[in-house]
């Protein structure tokens, strides 16, 4: 991670009053990330807890678009 961004990180935790655990992916940047909040925060690494349900997702070609344009796509596929 870049210095502009540990700095940026280490911001954010000055704006965080409590905090028991922090929930991450399990990529790397984001278990980069959560080491240095925690370490900011005071926490133990312990505390960083890993949650696969937090992992991107891929849409394919609705990659960056509104969610709405996925639905509408849906909604022309769908024939009852």
């Amino acid at each position: 991670m870049c210095l502009i961004a540990q700095i940026a990180v280490k911001s954010a935790a000055k704006k965080i009053k409590k905090a028991d655990a922090i929930y991450v992916s399990p990529f790397a940047r984001a278990l980069e990330t959560a080491e240095i909040l925690a370490e900011s925060l005071g926490l133990d690494k312990k505390s960083i807890k890993i949650d696969e349900r937090l992992m991107e997702l891929n849409f394919g070609d609705f990659n960056g678009k509104p969610f709405s344009e996925y639905l509408e796509y849906d909604e022309k596929q769908i024939h009852i």
